[in-house]
């Protein structure tokens, strides 16, 4: 990756994807193959094992909300939710997340000013709590700017976020 260039983290990429292993699978197995694309995207997920997460989830949609929150507590996460940047600031500052997931459009304060002025709270603590945004129009030049770790496009999926997340935290942990 570039210097200063926002990754947009998908599935795809020079390693064996859960899709391109159900391809493989599932084309020479024939009837059996059903089962076992089960089988090796269960296997390929758990390759992605991410530790029970304190998340703070900023997002104005309720259905979004809704997604969000049943993704994270079935990988067994702990989840908080709010409905605009400002509250998720408020929430940042008075207690402890280990990743953020910012709409980029919300409501009394948008999800890149609540991430600039996070990042300018945090300047004073020296740690930095990744923001990964949530977002369908943005690009991820202007999320990268305002100081946003990755971008996740709407809507929400698991696949996806696993391995965003599964990015972000290594990425951290170097």
């Amino acid at each position: 990756m570039l210097a200063g260039q926002l990754p947009r983290l998908t599935l795809a990429g020079p390693r064996c994807t859960p899709q391109k292993r159900i391809q493989k699978v599932a084309g020479s197995a024939g009837q059996q193959g059903q089962r076992m694309e089960r089988v090796m995207i269960q296997k390929s997920y758990h390759e992605l094992d991410l530790p029970p997460l304190n998340v703070l989830v900023a997002e104005d949609g309720l259905a979004n909300r809704v997604l969000a929150r049943g993704l994270l507590l079935r990988e067994g996460h702990n989840v908080t939710l709010v409905e605009d940047g400002s509250q998720a600031l408020s929430r940042l500052l008075g207690g402890r997340y280990d990743l953020v997931l910012m709409d980029v459009d919300m409501p009394v304060m948008d999800g890149l000013s609540a991430t600039r002025a996070i990042r300018a709270c945090e300047a004073s603590t020296g740690r930095r709590t990744p923001v990964v945004a949530l977002t369908s129009n943005k690009n991820p030049e202007e999320c990268l700017a305002a100081g946003m770790d990755a971008f996740l496009s709407k809507p929400l999926n698991l696949a996806t976020f696993r391995h965003v997340v599964s990015q972000v935290l290594r990425q951290r942990a170097a």
